[in-house]
């Protein structure tokens, strides 16, 4: 990919997935470990990011938010747009299914984004209200 390249949307395969994801906050230490059988793992995950009713809206007010380890199961789901990424946690307080976009860096680096505030124009929105977690291995 070239060096003035954009972010493009990348598919969410299991050869890009399976493996350890952290998120790119200083403040937080929250990390997720995707399997090849579909399990999820998210261990130090702000209990505000979606999964009470009252979420967070922007990276302030998960740095606030007690930390939990919970699972789920993840899966790609096919779409005219290619294969897009579904993650359902078993949360204490309720279960929750999210659609991270999964992004692919100029650099070939893959960035998972949990929007916090969603707004009607994806180019709006601000970099504290977007959860960003870069995968590792």
């Amino acid at each position: 990919m070239r060096a003035d390249a954009r972010p493009a949307r990348r598919d969410a395969t299991q050869e890009h997935m399976v493996g350890r994801w952290q998120i790119v906050d200083e403040r937080l230490h929250a990390e997720l470990v995707f399997d090849a059988a579909g399990g999820v793992a998210a261990t130090r995950w702000p209990r505000s990011l979606v999964c009470i009713s009252s979420g967070a809206a922007n990276l302030d007010a998960l740095v606030a938010s007690d930390e939990i380890d919970v699972n789920g199961r993840w899966r790609s789901v096919d779409t005219d747009g290619g294969e897009r990424l579904l993650i359902v946690i078993d949360s204490p307080e309720r279960n929750v299914s999210i659609a991270p976009s999964v992004v692919l860096m100029p650099d070939d680096s893959s960035v998972l984004e949990i929007t916090l505030a969603p707004s009607l124009d994806p180019d709006d929105r601000l970099t504290d209200q977007t959860a960003r977690f870069e995968k590792m291995s």
